[in-house]
C-alpha cells in the first residue's frame, strides 16, 4: 500500500484499519472515522 501511495505522490492521512471476520462495533467507528477523513481531505483539495 505504501509504495503504492507514495508513487502516486499521496499522503497518509490516517492510520490504517484492519478488519478481519465480522466487524467489532469498535472496528466499524474505525471505518466510519476514516471514510470522513478521507472525504475531508478530498474537499480540502
Amino acid at each position: 500500500m505504501d509504495s503504492i501511495t507514495a508513487g502516486l505522490g499521496w499522503v497518509k492521512v490516517t492510520p490504517y484499519v484492519v478488519v478481519s471476520g465480522r466487524p467489532t462495533k469498535d472496528q466499524l467507528e474505525e471505518c466510519w472515522n476514516l471514510g470522513a477523513t478521507v472525504a475531508a481531505q478530498l474537499m480540502e483539495g
